[in-house]
């Protein structure tokens, strides 16, 4: 794949590449490559400033910036024909190149420097900002708009960077991920300080990078555990509900008390207004014989010993 751009991040010791419609990044030996960035677009001029976890880089009509491990994408400003980008990282001021020429971005306020000048790349050291023109390398004076020739190149440039001491610093120190608390790469970010990331082929896992077969596994088990307990729910909730009916039903009977007819509720209990109830234990049935033959009449009397007399 075509590379189109490098930059350094000095104080974490990563590189961002930049390839068609994505920005990568690796540790500095160039190992540890992931995706960062999925654009629609290739950005161009892509400029670090690890001092405050910020990257910012330009399309056809603005300048953007996201946090340098990938997130928050906003448009700092819209441009005509924007064409190069640079720091100032001890002023904290953006320089660009747009088709007005040459101009300074400071506290949302942009002032013009050199008026209709063109730029594929630019960069920044001290007083002066390094431009690149068909042509070769001129210097700019960011006071006075003094221009002076550097060099002349017979082959073009890709990019320009300056990388000194006097630039950047020496703010190891100031770096976010130290100590460094992820497996693989660990990227600043202004709001939560930092985030973990993995290299192609790895996933993440909190703050570690595993492969897709440990991973795998590991999610089985858990939709395993959480089936379980739902099953297990299920069935305590059903042998609550049992012994709740059971008991409801329980404490109803026992509450009840018999009443009379007169009542509207309750349970009912007539005395038979006709026959009594006997005292004798085993009453006696006598039936009434018919004449012609010793069988039983199809209605037989039952009369209980105290009734016959």
């Amino acid at each position: 794949m075509p590379v189109y751009e490098i930059s350094l991040d000095w104080v974490n010791y990563h590189l961002y590449v930049i390839t068609r419609n994505t920005i990568r990044v690796s540790t500095i030996d160039g190992k540890l490559i992931t995706s960062l960035l999925e654009l629609h677009y290739t950005p161009m001029s892509v400029t670090l400033n690890p001092l405050n976890g910020w990257m910012y880089w330009l399309t056809n009509c603005s300048i953007v910036k996201a946090t340098m491990d990938g997130q928050n994408v906003t448009t700092v400003l819209h441009l005509d024909n924007p064409q190069a980008l640079t720091i100032d990282y001890l002023l904290n001021q953006i320089y660009y190149v747009d088709a007005t020429g040459l101009n300074v971005l400071s506290n949302n306020k942009s002032r013009l420097i050199v008026k209709n000048i063109e730029s594929r790349s630019i960069t920044i050291f001290e007083d002066w900002i390094y431009v690149y023109r068909g042509d070769g390398i001129k210097k700019v004076n960011k006071i006075s708009g003094k221009m002076i020739t550097v060099q002349n190149l017979e082959k073009p440039l890709t990019s320009m960077k300056v990388y000194h001491t006097y630039r950047q610093g020496d703010n190891r120190s100031m770096s976010s991920c130290q100590p460094n608390h992820c497996s693989h790469l660990c990227l600043p970010n202004p709001y939560t300080y930092y985030s973990c990331h993995c290299p192609e082929g790895l996933v993440n896992n909190g703050m570690n990078c595993v492969g897709l077969s440990k991973v795998q596994p590991r999610h089985a088990l858990n939709l395993l555990v959480l089936l379980v307990i739902v099953v297990i729910g299920c069935c305590c909730a059903v042998i609550l509900l049992i012994l709740y009916r059971r008991n409801h039903y329980t404490k109803m009977l026992n509450s009840t008390t018999p009443m009379s007819a007169s009542s509207s509720t309750g349970i009912i209990n007539f005395d038979n207004p006709v026959y009594h109830s006997s005292k004798m234990e085993n009453p006696k049935i006598l039936s009434l014989l018919s004449e012609d033959s010793d069988e039983l009449q199809p209605n037989p009397m039952i009369l209980t010993s105290n009734e016959y007399v």
